[in-house]
């Protein structure tokens, strides 16, 4: 078992205890104005207060580890997995209206890949000519949450040599005038480190970026353009 939150609960018990050790010695400085029982049971109610923050706080610590550790289960790389459960997936889920089911690493044509499996929570509208058909989402796809996930994880490149990140983002469409239902596409971006880190550092665009990649649409392969 991989133990990677142990200096994370280390400093949130030596910050609360250092507060415990401040409220000590202001209410140390005014003893002499206050009764020794008085004393006592500021003394008392103040330390169960921070006591309770304190358990708060380490339980909402391993329950956030808890929910992580679920979807890094497959991963038995320490260093890999000690970054990631140090990651906040929060802004990225967030703002890109999207939910990481798990994380993985995979193999795909020979290489490895740090896999991040998501579910977009938006249906798309396939009336709008930019989303009537798979191409142009896997368009959006790219740019809208491919593109910004990648400066969320990029930082596990630099684990391994041989190492690209992919995305299998689940997505949703429907027509909303007709009323039918919502189909379900699975789409695949495969994206290799070296193209990946010359993005990142502005040397080529996220079309040289697509180009470069794999990406697939319920399991076939097409291009961006």
């Amino acid at each position: 078992m991989i133990f990677c939150d142990q200096s994370q609960s280390s400093n949130v018990i030596q910050n609360i205890e250092g507060i415990v050790s401040l409220i000590k010695k202001i209410l140390s400085d005014q003893r002499v104005i206050l009764s020794n029982s008085k004393f006592k049971q500021i003394e008392r109610d103040y330390l169960t207060n921070i006591q309770t923050e304190k358990n708060i706080k380490i339980d909402n610590l391993i329950k956030k580890n808890k929910e992580k550790t679920k979807y890094l289960s497959t991963i038995n790389d320490e260093p890999l997995f000690c970054l990631l459960m140090k990651k906040d997936f929060s802004k990225f889920e967030n703002l890109k209206d999207v939910v990481i089911k798990k994380i993985s690493k995979i193999e795909y044509k020979n290489s490895d890949y740090l896999n991040i499996q998501i579910v977009h929570l938006n249906i798309l509208n396939n009336v709008n000519i930019k989303l009537n058909d798979s191409y142009k989402i896997s368009r959006y796809l790219f740019d809208q949450i491919v593109r910004f996930g990648l400066r969320v994880f990029a930082d596990a490149l630099h684990l391994k040599d041989n190492f690209g990140i992919s995305f299998s983002v689940l997505s949703s469409d429907k027509n909303f005038i007709s009323k039918d239902d919502a189909d379900f596409t699975l789409y695949q971006f495969y994206l290799p480190k070296k193209e990946i880190l010359q993005y990142l550092n502005d040397d080529i665009t996220g079309q040289k970026l697509a180009d470069s990649s794999y990406i697939l649409v319920d399991g076939e392969r097409i291009e961006l353009r």
